[in-house]
């Protein structure tokens, strides 16, 4: 499924594990950390699924990503009541660590969370890397950056202003 529908590129290093999220923040049989990134797409017959609603679920897939880790969830905003919720939810689940990306031609919305603050210096600097990442992965890196960058503009840079000072 993420290959196909999320056009993850097949990669060797790349391990998916598809299943359940809260069968798998309840399995013993899984490492309980150190994930580095955790992909949510819970829908429900035409609706986002009531699951997405609970910040305890965001906290406890953080809880289990390594520091440098991402949370990515598929949120559909097309229902604005629905969306706020499931973005209240995220940002407390995540507290506060969040950046949006909309999806182009889509009423869906990635929302990005994190385990630790936001490295704002890092993304900051993240151009100087994108031609090795979409050499390694075949992805558009520059477009998901400028994209990010220009959703999230007030959030970075207050983001830099706090960790420069």
């Amino acid at each position: 499924l993420a290959h196909q529908y999320f056009h993850v590129p097949k990669h060797a290093s790349l391990r998916i594990l598809h299943q359940d999220a809260l069968r798998f923040l309840n399995s013993e049989h899984l490492p309980q950390s150190g994930y580095h990134l955790a992909f949510l797409d819970i829908f429900g017959p035409g609706a986002m699924a009531e699951a997405l609603f609970d910040a305890t679920l965001y906290h406890q897939v953080l809880n289990r990503l390594a520091p440098d880790g991402v949370l990515a969830i598929n949120v559909w905003s097309g229902e604005k009541t629905q969306f706020r919720r499931a973005l209240r939810a995220v940002k407390e689940g995540a507290a506060g660590q969040l950046m949006q990306l909309q999806v182009s031609k889509r009423s869906n919305v990635i929302l990005l969370a994190f385990p630790r603050p936001i490295p704002w210096i890092a993304l900051k600097k993240a151009r100087k890397n994108i031609p090795q990442a979409t050499q390694r992965y075949g992805l558009d890196f520059a477009k998901y950056l400028k994209k990010l960058r220009r959703t999230n503009r007030l959030a970075m840079l207050a983001g830099l202003l706090n960790q420069l000072g």
